[in-house]
């Protein structure tokens, strides 16, 4: 069983939760209830839904840069229908894949990308959105009167058949009337299913005197790591580690380590970050984190960026290598087994 130490190149995160603060403090609700959102719907015009509680993911459906899901307390637009009381949670399709984001009045944060320059397109793509849609909201503010009156009567002439509200799919655009207003007006259509077309119409009536969403426009941002996972395989060939015997010859190192045997998944092993890390703590203890499983493979859990994150990684692989290379003997370890009973 040979062991593999990864190169820089090879060492690569599998997701990165990142967090940035935003320059204005926003409008949530609104920006939750007006969030361009893409519905995705099946060969059946049934709508694609991942419902509350599932630990599916959602998958890229295709079309980079669009927002799939806009949730905030009793709001649910597009995909997921889970919410939370205190911040938005957005699904936006990016760089091939979902990524989700958390935005609260002044914090943005995401799951689900794949490292840090990635996870700085996602949060300026997400910023971009909110400030595109202030200009979109002020650009109806703005419309003539009358131009906007025969929009709405266009509305209502053309996306409503005989009460029943139609999908975006469904409807062409006119070409004597402004194309910009019609397509911001229509974007929220399939908000609704075809008995709501009064809640539709309200909802568009809306924008010509709603509040701004923000004050100036928002800058793009720097995230911080807020954590980093990796998934290794240590060995080129699966094989069994005698984790009994591994966690004491690691932690005799002078390794942090913890095996419960019966209880644990694996060997825990922690290292505390650097002293220079830039994190806001809220009372979490950040640490660099690692549990070594049975058939030879391990997670690393990371609040920093790489090159940080790899320098413990080396440290820990070098360790683990030599107690492998050895054959994975250490008699020492009869010294942590405790031959008390224990009822249980």
């Amino acid at each position: 069983m040979a062991v593999r130490i990864l190169s820089p190149e090879e060492y690569t995160s599998s997701t990165v939760t990142m967090v940035a603060t935003l320059n204005r403090s926003i409008n949530t609700r609104h920006i939750a209830e007006y969030l361009p959102v893409v519905h995705l719907f099946n060969n059946k015009g049934e709508r694609v839904k991942l419902h509350s509680g599932t630990r599916d993911g959602i998958n890229f459906f295709g079309r980079n840069g669009i927002i799939i899901t806009s949730c905030y307390k009793d709001i649910r637009r597009g995909v997921r229908l889970g919410a939370m009381n205190n911040m938005i949670c957005a699904d936006l399709q990016i760089l091939d894949r979902n990524v989700h984001i958390k935005i609260s009045e002044s914090i943005i944060t995401s799951v689900g990308t794949c490292g840090y320059e990635n996870g700085k397109i996602a949060f300026n793509c997400i910023i971009e959105h909110m400030n595109r849609l202030k200009e979109n909201i002020n650009y109806i503010k703005n419309l003539d009167e009358e131009e906007y009156n025969l929009i709405i009567k266009w509305i209502r002439k053309n996306c409503i058949d005989r009460g029943k509200l139609k999908k975006l799919s469904e409807i062409k655009l006119p070409f004597h009337l402004d194309n910009r207003a019609i397509k911001i007006l229509l974007s929220y259509i399939d908000d609704f299913d075809e008995h709501e077309s009064e809640e539709y119409v309200d909802k568009i009536k809306y924008l010509r005197v709603m509040d701004d969403l923000f004050e100036g426009k928002l800058n793009e941002v720097e995230p911080k790591i807020y954590n980093s996972v990796y998934h290794i395989k240590m060995c080129d060939i699966e094989k069994r580690i005698s984790l009994h015997k591994m966690a004491p010859y690691l932690l005799d190192k002078g390794i942090s380590t913890e095996f419960h045997n019966w209880t644990s998944e694996g060997v825990n092993i922690c290292f505390p970050i650097d002293n220079n890390q830039d994190i806001s703590s809220q009372n979490k203890e950040y640490k660099h984190r690692f549990t070594v499983h049975e058939k030879s493979s391990m997670r690393q859990c990371s609040p920093a960026f790489k090159e940080e994150s790899y320098k413990y990684y080396i440290n820990i692989m070098k360790h683990i290598k030599d107690f492998i290379d050895g054959g994975q003997k250490y008699d020492d370890f009869k010294k942590y087994v405790s031959e008390e009973p224990i009822s249980i």
